[in-house]
């Protein structure tokens, strides 16, 4: 495998003039030809996507163009797999970003057609399905929503907006005002086409607070059998916890649920960290670990920044990681059994400054159980 997300700066592609250049790329891991071996597809930002068939022994082999799945030259992030038609076979969904040309920025739909000549071929069928969204997404995430059997869909959108700086305190938007809002989409199944259609639902479904998305994961934060949204947003957007309401909408709720969270979020992973059963969250932020660094790098934090973010109605956020411990369940009114209490422990974990990090991935590298 060689692939190389190069970027390289020129006038009208450098950092000055979009600020997430450098947000890069996704991978996908999955069985496309189902012979028992995880291929690699990596999605690229100026150069094509990739997709390395596994031939066993740790060898791969560059099947792109056989295949039908380099990207079509659009700006790529993040890449979900997918059984979109529940034929046994992977799918791939690309994130798009960035371009000017909105026909450059249509999400693609890679439906795997099944294997010719030995090499899985796709055709991309994101229109077809209602997913050639253009909004500048980061990823997608596929889950059921709504409990009836079938895959709908949550957009995660980062767009940096000209001539506004994204740290600059003004009112909260919540009512999908602004173009940096996520969405959600529903399955609706076409009988005469015989596939899922993708509905936009967002606003009736609650998908309301803008944010500028690095992570998203699903999760059913308070058991209760209906799968929650946790979504870590940077800059001053806080990060949002739609609780499923299990009437087909959501609440944010994350003030409740945590007293700490990072503020320029960047990636999250939910895991178990203590083995107790509960779901625990990290997320990653950008604070160095030593003093001078600290000193160069981070904004300064006074009396007027906390005043401004109860005025314009932000959670207080933390420029550090945050690793949040599940308690369990808190005693609601009536003695009833209330919502999961979180602790921030990621001091006491010794991970709250790990400098300029993206993405966790929590796993039991040195098998200790």
């Amino acid at each position: 495998m060689t692939f190389n997300n190069l970027l390289q700066s020129t006038d009208s592609v450098n950092v000055l003039d979009i600020e997430n250049i450098y947000n890069g790329g996704g991978v996908g891991i999955a069985d496309f030809n189902n012979d028992g071996l995880q291929d690699v597809y990596f999605t690229g930002n100026l150069v094509s996507n990739k997709l390395y068939l596994n031939k066993g022994e740790m060898q791969f082999s560059d099947i792109t163009d056989k295949a039908g799945v380099n990207g079509g030259g659009g700006w790529s992030r993040g890449v979900s797999i997918v059984d979109i038609n529940n034929d046994g076979l992977a799918d791939i969904y690309v994130c798009a970003s960035l371009s000017s040309d909105s026909k450059k920025r249509e999400n693609l739909l890679y439906v795997n057609q099944g294997v010719s000549n030995g090499v899985p071929v796709f055709l991309n069928k994101a229109a077809e399905y209602g997913l050639a969204d253009t909004s500048h997404s980061t990823m997608a995430a596929f889950f059921d929503y709504d409990n009836d059997g079938d895959l709908d869909m949550y957009l995660l959108i980062n767009e940096i907006v000209k001539h506004e700086s994204p740290n600059n305190f003004r009112p909260q938007q919540k009512n999908r005002e602004h173009p940096n809002t996520d969405k959600l989409f529903r399955n609706d199944f076409n009988e005469s086409l015989k596939h899922a259609v993708y509905t936009d639902v967002s606003i009736q479904t609650g998908i309301t607070y803008e944010g500028f998305g690095h992570g998203v994961n699903i999760v059913d934060i308070n058991r209760d059998g209906w799968k929650d949204v946790y979504v870590t947003n940077d800059f001053l957007s806080q990060n949002l916890l739609y609780i499923n309401q299990r009437n087909g909408t959501f609440k944010n709720e994350a003030s409740s649920y945590f007293k700490h969270t990072a503020e320029n979020a960047m990636g999250q992973d939910v895991i178990d960290i203590n083995n107790d059963g509960l779901a625990d969250i990290i997320e990653l932020d950008m604070n160095p670990g030593d003093n001078f660094r600290k000193k160069m790098m981070m904004n300064s934090i006074g009396y007027q920044r906390y005043s401004n973010n109860d005025y314009f109605g932000y959670q207080y956020q933390y420029v550090r990681n945050v690793l949040q411990l599940n308690q369990g369940p808190m005693v609601g009114q009536n003695d009833s059994i209330g919502h999961p209490v979180f602790s921030d422990i990621s001091f006491a974990a010794g991970i709250a400054e790990t400098d300029w990090s993206w993405s966790p991935s929590v796993a039991d590298f040195d098998n200790d159980g």
